[in-house]
This record gives C-alpha cells, sequence and structure tokens, in this order.
C-alpha cells in the first residue's frame, strides 16, 4: 500500500514523481494534457494547469512548475493516476497535524498569502496548508521559491 499521499507531499515537497522546478514538457509527459488551464499557455507570467484536484503553477518565461497544490472539493480530492488513482480522502485539520508531528515534523502558523488568512507551514518541506472552518483540508502547496519571485 502506498502510503498516505497527503502526508507524504506535506512531508517532502513533492508529490510522488512531480516536483517544482520539473519542467513543462515532463509533465505533459507524465500526465498528457491539462484538463483545463489558466491565461492559455504563455500569455501571463504564471499560468496554471490542471488536472482534477491538482493544479501545477508554472513559470511562462521558464516553462517550469512554480508550485504544486491539492485543493479538495470537499470530503474527497480527485487525482489523476499518476499521483493517486481516483478519490481520496481529504483529511482533518487535527488528525492530519498530530500524523505530521508525530512524524516529528515541524509545524507553524503563518500568512503566505494573505495578512489575516492562516496557514500551517511544515517547516522541513516548506509546504503549507489550509484547513476550511470545518476543519478538512483546503488547499496544501509546495512552491520553488526561486521560480515563484521570478516576475
Amino acid at each position: 500500500m502506498k502510503p498516505d499521499i497527503f502526508v507524504e507531499f506535506a512531508a517532502l515537497g513533492r508529490l510522488r514523481s512531480l516536483s517544482p522546478g520539473m519542467s513543462r514538457s515532463e509533465v505533459f509527459k507524465k500526465l498528457g494534457r491539462p484538463d483545463g488551464s489558466t491565461s492559455g499557455f504563455d500569455a501571463d507570467p504564471y499560468y496554471a494547469w490542471c488536472y482534477e484536484d491538482l493544479e501545477l503553477g508554472l513559470t511562462a518565461a521558464h516553462h517550469r512548475v512554480s508550485y504544486i497544490a491539492i485543493e479538495p472539493r470537499g470530503a474527497h480530492a480527485e487525482l489523476p493516476a499518476l499521483v493517486h488513482a481516483g478519490r481520496v480522502m481529504t483529511p482533518r485539520r487535527d488528525c492530519f497535524l498530530a500524523t505530521l508531528r508525530a512524524l516529528k515534523l515541524t509545524l507553524g502558523e503563518c500568512e503566505p498569502f494573505v495578512p489575516g488568512e492562516s496557514w500551517w507551514r511544515v517547516s522541513e518541506s516548506g509546504v503549507v496548508l489550509r484547513f476550511d472552518d470545518d476543519g478538512l483540508l483546503e488547499a496544501i502547496h509546495a512552491s520553488d521559491k526561486q521560480l515563484s519571485i521570478q516576475l
């Protein structure tokens, strides 16, 4: 049995064979054409490719993955087969954070995107986590800081 996809992602900052910094052509070879995209393929400094509940942000200048995000829609996330075949249960905050702490990972609250919007950061991987008011994981993001600031 494969380890929990969300725990693995939070701990390592990569999603199975997908990692920040990889090229657009590598992503295309692994996942194929995206289900959806923002800003076409090259129109803005950043654009996103979406595969069900998985989103990959890419830089237009270098065509490299600047971030990887899973944004579940409720109690389940739908992920492409390369990552996890089909539906996976969305973790709850208390259990998920306890699991990460049991792995000796360091967690701290932060406001990485919008002042007043609280996230959790896994210090070892740099992954950030946001939970909704009911405690369900709302978003989990890993980014390449060097690519994320090249506007």
